[in-house]
């Protein structure tokens, strides 16, 4: 493997680009820097969205599309255009805002504008949930908005995602906000994204189907094309036909689905290390 085989690059955020201050480490961005010199082609692909990870955005410098959302939204952080979407339809949306706010969850959604919370979180005593907040940083066209009641403001936006926040409700009323997803569509996923925070998407979503997406469009092409994960949500690309790294500090589960690791962790450049030490020899 070296790096004269590859014209595009793609990165996931968490764990992987970024260590575990959320902060992308000096040797990363220079061999990034590096990549674009030689006229790569730099992409994130994360959970997050691209329009609340305008620092990142600038700091790469790339002006090709976001893979964001975990695929449901790809979108050109240069021109704005939104390159794919995959929106839970909206009667749906309303009904699970409406029944986790009722039930007392926190909710902040992901929408093709920005996000929506249903309490500003600085008024509440979730850390986690104000944390979300303070992890926003918002492109120049994207925005925050407040739902608390009126939820046929609702229909005015795409929701993409739904980022709930359960660490301070009982066992008994989230099993029933369970039960209740279950029963509205069979068209979700919804998952534990990390100890307390619960996520519900369309199910055919995901980065591997964003990366094959960007294939099929021309934008990139997949033989040429390595990416570089740590987390579950990035299994799917594995089986997207790129070449597949995963960090060192990876989830177990991903490690079964490849043979290529990083030798060192996100927290030690791992990235910038592989590329020097691994593909540049």
């Amino acid at each position: 493997m070296h790096i004269d085989d590859f014209t595009t690059f793609i990165f996931d955020l968490d764990g992987t680009l970024l260590n575990k201050k959320g902060e992308i480490p000096e040797k990363n961005l220079e061999i990034i820097e590096e990549l674009m010199e030689q006229k790569k082609h730099i992409i994130l692909a994360t959970g997050r969205s691209v329009n609340l990870i305008n620092s990142y955005i600038e700091a790469t410098k790339t002006n090709m599309p976001i893979i964001s959302v975990n695929g449901a939204l790809i979108k050109s952080p240069s021109t704005g255009e939104i390159i794919y979407e995959d929106y839970i339809d909206k009667k749906t949306a309303k009904a699970i805002y409406k029944l986790a706010h009722e039930l007392g969850i926190y909710i902040c959604v992901y929408t093709s504008k920005g996000a929506i919370f249903n309490k500003n979180p600085r008024e509440t005593s979730n850390p986690i949930f104000i944390r979300e907040l303070e992890y926003i940083d918002l492109t120049k066209d994207a925005t925050i908005e407040y739902v608390v009641d009126d939820f046929d403001q609702l229909d005015q936006h795409d929701i993409i995602k739904f980022n709930l926040f359960v660490e301070q409700i009982s066992a008994k009323t989230f099993y029933l906000f369970r039960q209740e997803l279950e029963n509205m569509s069979d068209d979700l996923n919804h998952f534990f994204s990390s100890l307390w925070n619960y996520e519900v998407m369309k199910n055919s979503s995901s980065k591997g189907k964003g990366i094959q997406i960007l294939h099929d469009l021309g934008i990139i092409d997949l033989a040429t094309t390595i990416v570089f994960g740590d987390e579950t949500n990035d299994i799917s690309s594995t089986q997207s036909g790129a070449v597949f790294v995963a960090m060192a500090n990876s989830n177990p589960e991903l490690l079964k689905h490849t043979e290529i690791v990083t030798k060192k962790t996100n927290d030690e450049a791992g990235i910038a290390y592989f590329i020097k030490k691994e593909m540049e020899s």
